[in-house]
């Protein structure tokens, strides 16, 4: 094993080693996002990330395809959570997919 490949294997997984959010615990209530004229506090935010990553299966790659803005960083931060690496189409037309 190379130098490399033994600091990867070292290394923590991205849930462990970066936050999904700056906020503190006390500000779990501030709002992250809007999503239809609606506020979407941290707490919420992070409820969704961790639900999808529980339904994400055990896989390497998730295509992320969402068009929805929130949507979307929820899912980038779902498999951020998990380990799992996202690619982003710059398209969505079925050549660009296949």
């Amino acid at each position: 094993m190379g130098n490399w490949q033994a600091a990867l294997s070292d290394a923590p997984l991205p849930a462990e080693a970066w936050p999904l959010v700056a906020h503190d615990e006390g500000e779990l209530d501030r709002v992250f996002a809007w999503r239809a004229g609606r506020p979407i506090s941290v707490a919420s935010f992070l409820h969704d990330v961790e639900a999808v990553a529980a339904g994400l299966p055990a896989t390497a790659h998730v295509l992320n395809a969402c068009s929805d803005r929130y949507l979307f960083a929820v899912s980038l931060a779902a498999c951020m959570q998990r380990g799992i690496v996202t690619l982003l189409p710059p398209a969505r037309t079925p050549g660009v997919i296949a």
